[in-house]
């Protein structure tokens, strides 16, 4: 983390960052994998940048409309190959928007398919307040069963800016 840190100051751009990243796990961390999605939000435009090193996906939600999962592509893992040349993607998140990141402790589990549970997720993200998403999410996803992962998320909804005249 101090790592991904000190690149993210010296780069705005995700795929710099993790290309960093990677160099540094390859060499201090040789044999290590792990998986990063990382994402630069810029509050007032809403445009997003976002990389992903094996990592999954944000859902992006719309008010009157089923989630979606962010296109982009995903690069390999880091600490997996060496000089990978990882992708960039700008999405614009729209106002009233929800933004869902999470981890694969959150999807994953070892007697239901990937595909089912994030069609299960699909179904809660809404473009409602964060405290909401997150709650119905865990409700719909981990039953009442703990995760054998760890499990994380982070909501955002872009708020339409109140003008006055």
């Amino acid at each position: 983390r101090s790592a991904l840190r000190a690149y993210a100051i010296e780069t705005l751009d995700p795929a710099d960052v993790l290309e960093r990243l990677d160099r540094k796990a390859q060499h201090f961390e040789a044999g290590q994998m792990m998986t990063v999605l990382y994402t630069v939000l810029e509050i007032a435009t809403g445009r997003m940048e976002l990389s992903s090193a094996g990592h999954l996906l944000p859902m992006l939600a719309l008010p009157e409309a089923e989630a979606v999962m962010v296109e982009a592509e995903v690069d390999p893992p880091l600490g997996v190959l060496p000089h990978v040349r990882r992708q960039r993607v700008v999405i614009d998140v729209p106002s009233a928007a929800s933004l869902c990141l999470f981890t694969d402790g959150l999807v994953e589990r070892r007697n239901v398919t990937l595909d089912e549970t994030l069609a299960r997720l699909r179904k809660v993200v809404t473009a409602s307040h964060p405290e909401v998403v997150c709650r119905s999410a865990l409700e719909a996803l981990l039953d009442d069963h703990a995760s054998r992962d760890d499990v994380a998320m982070l909501v955002a909804r872009r708020v339409p800016l109140l003008v006055s005249e």
